[in-house]
């Protein structure tokens, strides 16, 4: 399937401010034209309407060039379910997070992770809610059974987990992750804040409000304000 980069209506829209400017500069200029010099009068000059059409086929043009082209994925081509999250690592895989696990896409084939009961070093929940890359190249997930991330280096996920006295509901559901310049991998579950760092202790921040409050997503702005 194809898309062409400005339809009809574009066309218009990036053509006004062109009309604006050529016409009248046109006129200005032929005004100075000595009579016989080249046009006998600006009314019947077609010049500045003929250098318009000029910039309109010339820019119709460029956009046939420029059209752009969609490839579609689905279940038939290894996606485990409709990606709801997606983000590309270090090495160039596409990370696409759903609700059947996580995928990672090497421009060919999929490769799909998901929980194993039992199994401490596969994906903590099939549900992704967010994703990111750290510092170190990992690879984060969001997900309703907590917050994981997989390492390259031994082919595994590691879970980080916190107090489940925290939450009264979800207590394991981590909605929102980010990741500040430091290398500080924050997370949020329902009510809570929580800081993340190699070699250092969990750090859980409740987050002030009503009984409605829902953290839902997280950004991390180039000062580390979260």
């Amino acid at each position: 399937m194809s898309a062409s980069l400005l339809t009809s209506t574009s066309y218009l829209h990036f053509l006004l401010p062109y009309s604006l400017f050529v016409i009248p500069y046109s006129i200005h200029y032929l005004r100075k034209i000595k009579p016989g010099a080249v046009f006998s009068s600006v009314k019947n000059s077609r010049w500045p309407f003929v250098l318009l059409l000029g910039v309109m086929l010339s820019h119709m043009a460029n956009a046939q060039r420029g059209s752009i082209s969609f490839e579609h994925f689905t279940s038939e081509d290894g996606l485990s379910a409709p990606a709801t999250r997606i983000i590309q690592d270090q090495y160039g895989f596409m990370w696409l997070g759903t609700t059947d696990g996580l995928n990672r896409f090497d421009g060919r084939n999929f490769t799909v992770y998901r929980n194993s009961a039992g199994d401490t070093t596969t994906l903590a929940n099939n549900i992704i809610n967010a994703l990111a890359i750290d510092n170190a190249g990992h690879v984060w997930a969001a997900t309703n059974g907590g917050a994981c991330y997989y390492d390259f280096e031994d082919d595994a996920f590691h879970h980080v987990a916190f107090p489940e006295s925290l939450e009264k509901i979800d207590r394991h559901r981590v909605h929102a992750i980010a990741v500040d310049t430091k290398g500080n991998v924050w997370f949020a579950s329902r009510t809570h804040l929580h800081r993340y760092h190699p070699g250092e202790k969990l750090e859980s921040i409740p987050v002030s409000g009503d009984e409605q409050l829902h953290i839902k997503y997280l950004y991390a702005d180039a000062h580390d304000q979260i």
